[in-house]
């Protein structure tokens, strides 16, 4: 029994919203769901202490939500994004409804302790959609040549050059992303299909399966030694040991010095990094064909792709082509 003058919004997550909710047999939520709503909670409890449910007001809300847009970022020294804000706020948002009446078929669960929901959380507004965050072609033919005079902090099993041109290929003619393509092994090859178990995949929660064209393939097969099944190694020193994971946090922050340095010889514009060639991908394949694009980079859906990283001009191009191809039945005469 939920006592609001005792009980607070963590006791009311775990004895009521979790199970009558989350755990539903008849609508079961993923993993990854429970999980968000496990670290929202705690956020919460962190930053109020968890007072009274009977204590949770308006004003209480509004300190949540700025205490939220300063919690710490993925990197040192950073903030939360908007996005990452806004969601913890929608995340709690929906256990606050809980609290109050039935109201809708969504909250037709509702517990009703109270007439009404008690605050409402008014997130930051989301960033602007970036503009131009592709790599331009001539851009990243600068970034090539760069790479001739490319460096590593320790003896390497490739010639830095090499190793950095090969990167950029395969990043090119595959459009993974960077943390995938460091992953890469050898043995993940399936004839045409690169098989990506989840560890090597974003949020490492499922694998992915990229099929590989000849080119991605020549490029790959050219690299390929016979004593390592790890495609791109990264030597270096973690706690002491030689370790060859590109992945790694001292390998990432080394590999991305040297890209800034690549890329201030080639002078190729600020805040584009391995990303913006996964972007280039993506607005070329869709001028092709949008599922094309949205296959290539592994995504459920082509809205994922068409959202975020194809730009006003690429889908311009697709309609441009697609209009004179239209049956004379279809046309509209209007003379």
């Amino acid at each position: 029994m939920i006592r609001p003058q005792e009980h607070g919004l963590a006791v009311f997550y775990a004895d009521y919203f979790r199970v009558v909710y989350l755990q539903d047999p008849r609508h079961p939520r993923s993993a990854k769901t429970i999980a968000d709503y496990d670290a929202a909670v705690r956020d919460y409890v962190r930053i109020t202490g968890d007072p009274p449910l009977e204590e949770i007001d308006q004003g209480l809300g509004d300190a949540l939500v700025e205490s939220l847009m300063n919690l710490p970022g993925k990197r040192p020294g950073s903030i939360a994004s908007p996005e990452t804000v806004r969601k913890k706020c929608r995340t709690l948002q929906t256990l606050l409804k809980f609290l109050g009446p039935p109201v809708s078929r969504s909250t037709r669960r509702a517990a009703g302790i109270f007439p009404q929901v008690p605050c409402w959380l008014d997130p930051p507004d989301p960033l602007p959609p970036r503009v131009d965050k592709a790599i331009r072609r001539d851009e990243l033919e600068a970034w090539l040549k760069a790479t001739d005079s490319a460096r590593m902090t320790l003896p390497v099993l490739d010639p830095p050059p090499v190793w950095w041109r090969t990167l950029l290929a395969v990043l090119y003619y595959t459009g993974l992303r960077i943390e995938t393509a460091l992953a890469l092994r050898y043995s993940w090859i399936d004839g045409q299909w690169l098989k990506v178990p989840a560890a090597g995949m974003k949020g490492r929660r499922r694998p992915g399966r990229f099929w590989l064209s000849p080119l991605a393939l020549e490029q790959l097969e050219s690299f390929r030694r016979p004593d390592r099944d790890r495609v791109f190694s990264w030597p270096h020193y973690s706690r002491g040991s030689l370790t060859l994971d590109a992945n790694r946090p001292a390998a990432r922050r080394a590999i991305d010095r040297e890209r800034v340095r690549q890329h201030a010889e080639a002078g190729i514009r600020e805040g584009l990094g391995f990303h913006s060639i996964r972007d280039l991908v993506a607005e070329l394949l869709w001028q092709v064909d949008p599922v094309a694009a949205q296959f290539a980079l592994g995504h459920t859906t082509a809205k994922t792709t068409a959202t975020h990283y194809v730009g006003g001009e690429a889908k311009a191009a697709v309609i441009d082509r697609a209009l004179p191809a239209l049956p004379a039945g279809a046309r509209l005469r209007v003379i």
